[in-house]
């Protein structure tokens, strides 16, 4: 499983977002109206997964899925 479909699979276990909305291009405010405190639990959940430990300040400007998963990939190299 590649690090997009690790991501997804969090958002939608976390957040009961539907897979088709879970896209790279999703915005995470806007497009899937995640709310702070909705985000921070898919924060400690990739933090768990992952077993990194995400900048608070980093975070704040991620936009997308994406940003989150090149986030993550970073993160763990």
């Amino acid at each position: 499983m590649n690090m997009f479909e690790q991501v997804k699979r969090i958002f939608i276990e976390e957040l009961g977002l539907h897979s088709e909305d879970v896209t790279p291009e999703a915005n995470l405010r806007n497009g899937l109206g995640i709310s702070s405190l909705e985000f921070l639990n898919v924060i400690i959940a990739m933090e768990d997964a992952f077993a990194v430990t995400m900048d608070p300040e980093r975070l704040a400007k991620l936009k997308t899925v994406n940003d989150v998963v090149l986030y993550v990939e970073k993160l763990k190299t």
